[in-house]
């Protein structure tokens, strides 16, 4: 496995992980809609508590059966470029209005809340999300996001999850994980894992 600390390039693999992991980025910004979990919103605070907080971030990716690890401090445009997949599965979109079944939930693993958005009509690339916040309160635990690309060749599924703790007096982000494959016909399967810590100073 290799390590690069303090660097400001990423390896091969990590950049071919970034293609898997995005797919084809859309340059037409999104419209919000109000009406379901605006993750959008959610990302750009994670980013500007952990460009305020100075944090690093600890990242551990695997293609196949290929590992690399980096470890690093990233500046705005950064922050964004690691979280875009995230952003780009938004179910909060004229698109997607009274498309989602939305259900609240008993955890049968935990005590937490949890709200299940299911698309009723196949037609978006989020087939599902789940949110699982604590008891009796608005304080998130986990984002859970399956999301689907399909285009003319090719289908990457991915599996997208953030995890919320407490750092001090603030509801922080401290981890997020993309398990993937990619299906494309007469070629084997890709399979591709990135796990992403933040590190607090």
């Amino acid at each position: 496995m290799l390590k690069y600390k303090g660097r400001s390039y990423f390896s091969l693999l990590f950049i071919l992980l970034a293609v898997l992991a995005t797919g084809c980025i859309d340059a037409t910004p999104n419209k919000v809609n109000s009406q379901y979990f605006n993750i959008q919103s959610q990302i750009s605070e994670d980013i500007n508590k952990m460009l305020e907080l100075g944090t690093r971030i600890e990242k551990l990716a695997k293609i196949d059966e290929k590992y690399d690890s980096i470890s690093y401090q990233p500046d705005s445009l950064q922050w964004e470029t690691e979280l875009e997949l995230f952003k780009k599965a938004s179910i909060n979109l004229p698109q997607y209005q009274d498309i989602y079944e939305v259900q609240e939930l008993p955890d049968s693993s935990s005590n937490l809340k949890w709200v299940y958005f299911k698309d009723t009509t196949n037609i978006s690339k989020v087939p599902e999300m789940s949110l699982y916040y604590l008891p009796n309160s608005d304080k998130i635990v986990e984002v859970v996001i399956e999301y689907r690309e399909e285009s003319v060749g090719f289908l990457t599924e991915r599996t997208l999850k953030l995890s919320y703790d407490q750092y001090k007096s603030e509801r922080v982000l401290k981890n997020w994980e993309i398990d993937g494959v990619q299906k494309i016909p007469g070629m084997d399967e890709v399979s591709f894992h990135i796990k992403s810590k933040v590190i607090f100073n």
